[in-house]
């Protein structure tokens, strides 16, 4: 059953009186993300291919084409919707989230795919009795059914987020509960619903705060998908403890750094070697992102030569 989050401010206050410091643990359904993607990527595929079969029928069936080349077109693009997919983590659900650069790259994914399927099918000739207007005409039509789909899949999620649902199910642990309670709040807000704090307090082992068995009782239950531990410089040896008591459970467990006061136009989490590093300002394209970026523009380029050749 879902019930009403309690807010930030009553978790300890009513742990003091009831149960000996320990917080209360608010109830919050939880959404599966990767249920919705794997939908959304059903979605992608099938309505791809139900347009191929209807543009094949509206334009290159009065024609009398071979019907066995809109097989080999079909399955080339599957195959290389899944690289193409792969390659750009469409589905990835940090991608899922994005807003509108999520629109942006499944547009690029579309691109590259029909740019695969172009350059494999018609330049070994597999579809050679075939006009590329085709083609053309099929991944149009694909760029406006991703969107809107990607626009419809983004709305019906952000409906079931606002009834109290959630993504992930928090608990923040930081030196102290007044730390704590006030990084629930900033995650929460910038999560945009995404995560739902269920409960914060102070690390196990500082004064007033609840004992470690409590934390580690609390995820058993199922009740928290998430550990968040931060401002955590000046309490190593409680946040050792509590990370070698979660290390032997099944739960995400990511660590806050503060950050207050510092300028940081880019934040990326990367490593040198095992020491584990935050770069705050990158070049805008890496050697590896700017070469798949070349072989886009030369494959949109190749496209729009192709359409225009005639």
């Amino acid at each position: 059953m879902l019930l009403t989050r309690l807010p930030l401010d009553q978790y300890s206050t009513q742990a003091t009186s009831r149960d000996r410091g320990r917080p209360e643990v608010a109830r919050c359904e939880r959404v599966n993300l990767h249920s919705w993607t794997t939908v959304l990527a059903c979605l992608d595929v099938l309505g791809a291919v139900t347009l191929s079969f209807i543009i094949f029928d509206l334009y290159a069936a009065p024609l009398n084409y071979n019907p066995s080349q809109l097989w080999t077109g079909v399955g080339g693009f599957v195959a290389a919707w899944c690289v193409a997919s792969h390659s750009l983590s469409l589905y990835h659900h940090r991608t899922a989230l994005a807003g509108r650069s999520m629109l942006v790259r499944a547009v690029a994914t579309c691109a590259l795919a029909f740019g695969i399927v172009l350059l494999v099918t018609f330049g070994f000739k597999l579809i050679g009795g075939i006009s590329r207007l085709w083609l053309f005409a099929w991944a149009a039509g694909t760029i406006a059914w991703i969107i809107a789909t990607r626009v419809i899949w983004r709305r019906a999620l952000d409906a079931s987020l606002s009834t109290g649902r959630c993504l992930d199910r928090a608990l923040v642990a930081a030196p102290s509960d007044n730390v704590a309670r006030r990084a629930a709040g900033a995650l929460e807000f910038e999560s945009n619903g995404g995560i739902r704090v269920v409960s914060c307090g102070p690390l196990p082992g500082v004064p007033g705060s609840p004992p470690l068995d409590w934390i580690e009782n609390s995820v058993r239950s199922g009740a928290i998908d998430r550990v968040l531990i931060t401002d955590f410089a000046d309490a190593k040896e409680e946040t050792n403890a509590l990370l070698a008591r979660l290390a032997r459970l099944a739960v995400d467990v990511t660590l806050v750094p503060s950050f207050q006061g510092l300028y940081m136009p880019s934040v990326r989490v990367g490593r040198i070697g095992f020491i584990p590093v935050v770069d705050v300002a990158v070049r805008p394209l890496s050697a590896g992102q700017a070469l798949c970026k070349r072989i886009e523009d030369v494959l949109i380029a190749g496209m729009a030569l192709g359409l225009l050749w005639p």
